[in-house]
Parts: C-alpha cells; sequence; structure tokens
C-alpha cells in the first residue's frame, strides 16, 4: 500500500510538472505572438471601444489601477544598480530627454500654431503627446534592434520618475492657461501610477534578484498586451460621443500625429549620427526618442482632462508600431553592418 502511494504521488508531481511547463510555454508564445502583432493588439481595444462604446465606459475608474500595473511589471526588469550607472554617467540620458521633452514638444507648439490654432482640448492632446515619459516598448525594440537595452531601460526609469514634474510643467509652459488642469492632482496621480510601481518594481527585482519578472513573464507578458487594449478601448469609449466634434479637423489632427510620431524616430537617428555614436547606440537613440509611454498618455487624458484630449493620443497609440516596425526595416543599422566591442558593450552611457 505504501508502495502504491508512493508511486502515485510521483505521478502526480510529474504530471503538475509537465502541467505546469505546458502552460508557460503557452503563456510565454502567446506573448510573443501578441508583441510581433501589437498593432492587432490596439486595433483590438478601438474595435471593442467603438463596438461597445457605453458599457466599456463604465470601466474609466479602473484604468489608473491598470496602467499601475503595466508600470510595476516595466520597473521588474530594471534593478538600483542599472540606475546608479545611468545617473553616474547621464550624458546619453539627458541627451535623449532632452530631445523628447524640449525639441519635440517645441515642434509640436510650432505644429499646432500653424495647422490648429483653436480647440485647446484637442492642442492639449497633442502637447501632451510630447510629454509623457518614454514607452517601455522601446526596451524591446531597442533589443530586437541590436541597440544598449540597458541605458534604453535606465533611462526609461529615470524619465518615468521624473514624469510627474515634466508633464504638467510642458503643459504649463505651452498651454498655459488655455487649457485648465488640476496640476497638483495630475502630479499626484503620477506619483500613484507611476512612481510608486515603478520603485516598487525595482525593489522586487533587487529582493529576487531578476527571477520575479522571468518566472511570472509567462503570465505578466499576455496580461499587459490585454490591458494596453483595455485602456484603449475605455478611452475612446468615453470619447465616443464626443468625436462628431472633430469632422472638420479629424483630418489634420491625424496628420499633425503622424509627423510629430515621425519626427521623434529621425530626431534620435540623426542626432545620433551626428553626434557620431556608435551604431549600437543609434539604434537606442531611434527608438528611446521615437516611443512614448502612450498609455499613460491615455490614462492621463481621460483622468485630468476633457474627452476631446483623448482623441490625439488615441490615434498616437494606433500609430506608433506600425512606426516603430517601419524604423527597424529602414533605419536600424543592423549587426552584419557593424563590429559592436565588448567594451562598448559594456560601457552604456559612455559617449565615443
Amino acid at each position: 500500500m505504501a508502495g502504491f502511494l508512493v508511486t502515485s504521488y510521483e505521478f502526480l508531481s510529474r504530471v503538475i510538472k509537465l502541467t505546469t511547463w505546458t502552460i508557460i510555454k503557452k503563456g510565454l508564445q502567446f506573448n510573443q505572438a501578441m508583441e510581433k502583432r501589437m498593432i492587432l493588439v490596439v486595433a483590438s481595444g478601438l474595435f471593442l471601444g467603438a463596438l461597445f462604446h457605453n458599457p466599456v465606459a463604465h470601466f474609466k475608474p479602473a484604468t489608473s489601477y491598470m496602467f499601475a500595473y503595466l508600470t510595476f511589471v516595466m520597473a521588474l526588469g530594471c534593478s538600483i544598480n542599472d540606475f546608479r550607472n545611468a545617473v553616474k554617467s547621464p550624458g546619453l540620458m539627458l541627451t535623449i530627454l532632452g530631445l523628447l521633452h524640449i525639441v519635440l514638444p517645441v515642434l509640436a507648439f510650432i505644429l499646432i500654431k500653424l495647422f490648429l490654432p483653436t480647440g485647446a482640448a484637442i492642442q492639449a492632446g497633442i502637447i501632451l503627446g510630447t510629454a509623457v515619459p518614454i514607452g517601455v516598448s522601446s526596451v524591446i525594440w531597442v533589443a530586437i534592434s541590436g541597440g544598449n537595452v540597458a541605458l534604453a531601460l535606465t533611462t526609461v526609469v529615470v524619465d518615468t520618475i521624473l514624469s510627474p514634474l515634466i508633464v504638467p510643467g510642458i503643459l504649463l509652459i505651452i498651454m498655459g492657461r488655455t487649457i485648465h488642469f488640476d496640476i497638483q492632482q495630475l502630479m499626484l496621480g503620477l506619483m500613484l501610477m507611476v512612481v510608486v510601481p515603478t520603485f516598487a518594481g525595482i525593489i522586487v527585482h533587487d529582493l529576487s534578484r531578476g527571477q520575479v519578472g522571468r518566472k511570472w513573464r509567462f503570465i505578466n507578458g499576455p496580461v499587459t498586451k490585454i490591458l494596453l487594449a483595455a485602456v484603449v478601448a475605455i478611452n475612446l469609449a468615453v470619447a465616443w460621443n464626443s468625436l462628431h466634434l472633430l469632422k472638420a479637423s479629424l483630418v489634420i489632427i491625424v496628420a499633425l500625429v503622424l509627423v510629430l510620431g515621425c519626427s521623434g524616430y529621425l530626431l534620435g537617428y540623426f542626432v545620433a549620427k551626428l553626434a557620431k555614436l556608435s551604431p549600437t547606440h543609434i539604434n537606442t537613440f531611434i527608438f528611446s526618442v521615437g516611443m512614448r509611454n502612450i498609455t499613460a498618455g491615455l490614462v492621463m487624458a481621460l483622468q485630468y482632462f476633457t474627452e476631446l484630449t483623448a482623441i490625439p493620443v488615441v490615434f498616437s497609440i494606433l500609430l506608433q508600431q506600425p512606426l516603430a516596425a517601419l524604423c527597424h526595416r529602414f533605419l536600424v543599422i543592423k549587426k552584419k553592418d557593424s563590429v559592436l566591442s565588448d567594451v562598448e558593450q559594456s560601457n552604456p552611457n559612455g559617449m565615443t
């Protein structure tokens, strides 16, 4: 009898291990498939938000919690040491942040004054797209392109932590009093949605030595993509009844969002080339300057501004991944075209 129980226990253990491995494998495969088809993930959110806008709009209060989880998962890939290294040698990181939050907002200001002189809520949405921090998806594209992942990830974390100061500051400087929003509530919201989850993720990463992020990627990966689609759906659903107000300027709005989206990638590429940076850093600049955390912009637009402010941000999130794919095809310097030295890889923040 004892032998039978031992045999049964061993059999059940093997079955459980096999089942667990199958679930993990399927989860990783599912996540990889969605990463390759981010445009479909975003499109599914747009479709659900348009088709079921009335019931989906009721989930508006949940968006801040969804985004906090997305931020926490992003931070699970970064350690305190990565953060320290970036701060010790901040040259490249500060250059990226300057392009993101000085050059591109100025360009956006010029464009809206020339082509969209009226409609403060829509203008705020376009400016908001240049004020939000770097998107974590930029790290994925940097890795795919053979860029410097350490530099990309630490720049994302630093920019995310600074966002409670940067986002309201850019909006105040450019928009002034033409758009009304609660600055204190926006800063507090960014602290709770962005900064606190970021530090929590970094602490969990260090305490677990990165094991939590790796071991739970089969769940966190697919869930983050699903939540991204949900945030898009909710924002479109909330703004749905205001879309008729944009008929006359819809084409201009899409065109401005497209121009600004392309400008980010091109600016990163040409500045890195002019500075004679290595191919590794050029590829890093392309996506670090080009990609924004548009999900954060959507949540902010939804929570602290009018529904119309969210419309340009929705178009931004729709265009960002296709533009990234095009840049990977035409701008990225492939590994076969360059020799990357060990010294270069180990010095993520050094100028060449």
